[in-house]
């Protein structure tokens, strides 16, 4: 079926990585993923990650790693040169992301399912990869190499791993999702919080924009 929504005012963009507005969050949610999120109670569980890191005894090295047959939206599976690239785009258009980056001295795929991150300095790294505001958003190395770090301004570019998909946003009007066949929710034991898995139950999700408060309210009440 279809689910139709009816909020406030649009957002500039989608890019997750970047806005700290509502809609783009909510929406950003169901379609892209990160490699840890919180459960109910704000502890990190792993999303894209297999498990928690392996951290060396100083807490300077991270060893993060991943789970294997993770398809993204566009059909191809999630390597750590995708975790790579979208961990060193968000270093560039969030302040999340510069916050942590300002200690990481090196970030590389050391195996197609493990990525190593060294510090300068201890940080709390996978908190930060957890927070869900812009936040370390996982996307295709193909996606962010040529769209680079400017804001995305079509939906249909932002490739996720997330039970849903952008398939439509028109500027000002309305955007819509649509369910993700291949989607395939993290193992990792969490019953709330954004961390516990939620397939997707609509086939379309289709939010309109609408300013007037008194118009929302009757059309929610007419269906």
């Amino acid at each position: 079926g279809v689910l139709w929504v009816a909020t406030g005012l649009g957002p500039l963009t989608f890019d997750w990585q970047q806005p700290t507005s509502s809609g783009p969050q909510l929406a950003g949610i169901r379609v892209l993923e990160t490699l840890y999120r919180p459960t109910e109670v704000y502890t990190p569980v792993p999303q894209l990650a297999s498990a928690m890191p392996s951290v060396s005894a100083d807490g300077l090295a991270y060893q993060v790693p991943l789970r294997q047959n993770v398809k993204f939206h566009n059909g191809a599976m999630m390597t750590a040169e995708d975790v790579v690239a979208s961990l060193q785009r968000w270093a560039q258009v969030s302040s999340n992301g510069k916050a942590m980056f300002d200690r990481v001295g090196g970030i590389r795929a050391i195996s197609a399912s493990e990525v190593h991150i060294t510090l300068s300095s201890p940080y709390d790294v996978v908190r930060a990869l957890a927070v869900p505001i812009s936040p370390a958003a996982i996307m295709p190395v193909q996606v962010i190499s040529v769209l680079g770090n400017d804001p995305i301004g079509d939906v249909t570019q932002i490739v996720g791993s997330g039970p849903y998909k952008f398939v439509e946003w028109r500027k000002g009007q309305r955007y819509a999702l649509e369910r993700f066949a291949d989607y395939r929710p993290a193992d990792n034991g969490a019953t709330g919080g954004l961390a516990a898995a939620r397939p997707a139950t609509w086939q379309r999700v289709e939010v309109n924009f609408v300013t007037d408060a008194t118009t929302r309210f009757h059309s929610t009440l007419a269906g």
